[in-house]
């Protein structure tokens, strides 16, 4: 079942997540969902505050694209070197991310919330991460790549932070009546529901 994708203008997607405590078949069906969404919505990532849900949750699947211009070549989960596809669709309940590396790459986003802008960020290339799965055993994952971009931009999401964040006010500027027509729109949408 797809849930409705929060759109730029909504308050949830500024609010920072909760840790999930309970590990049960409702979440397992939460998890479903966004799973749906993501795939209904050809995403290649989404986080619970996305649908509305102040949960520390997101999912990810890459799998399209693999193959891009940010191969991933380093995938450790739980010390085992494993090829990115096969850890997708990665789910991540409580996920704490660091940088591993110095390094950045500058590439560009964008956002199911925010559809229609995209943009340059610079982001650490290596990162490890630990998380849960949906049955609350912990792991850790280090990666690279568009793997590494999309947690990141994700975990983002569970902290309140969204890509445009990054930018500088002349980048913004050329997104600016975008983002309005969004805004305007949710504000709308807001009032209906």
């Amino acid at each position: 079942m797809a849930l409705r994708v929060s759109q730029y203008g909504d308050p949830v997607l500024k609010k920072v997540t909760e840790n999930v405590l309970i590990f049960d078949k409702a979440l397992q069906s939460f998890i479903d969902a966004l799973l749906d969404t993501m795939k209904v919505e050809e995403g290649i990532g989404l986080a619970a505050p996305q649908v509305g849900d102040l949960r520390r949750i997101l999912v990810i699947d890459v799998t399209p694209c693999l193959q891009g211009e940010l191969p991933v070549k380093t995938c450790f989960l739980d010390q085992r070197n494993l090829p990115a596809d096969i850890v997708m669709p990665l789910i991540m309940i409580n996920p704490v991310y660091e940088a591993k590396s110095k390094d950045s790459v500058t590439y560009e986003e964008g956002c199911l919330s925010i559809p229609g802008v995209n943009a340059t960020v610079e982001r650490p290339i290596l990162i490890k991460v630990s998380y849960q799965d949906s049955f609350g055993n912990s792991h850790n994952i280090e990666c690279d790549g568009i793997l590494s971009r999309c947690i990141q931009h994700e975990i983002d999401h569970l902290e309140g932070k969204l890509f445009i964040d990054y930018l500088t006010s002349r980048e913004l500027q050329r997104h600016r009546t975008k983002l309005k027509k969004l805004r305007r729109a949710t504000r709308d949408w807001l009032k209906i529901s």
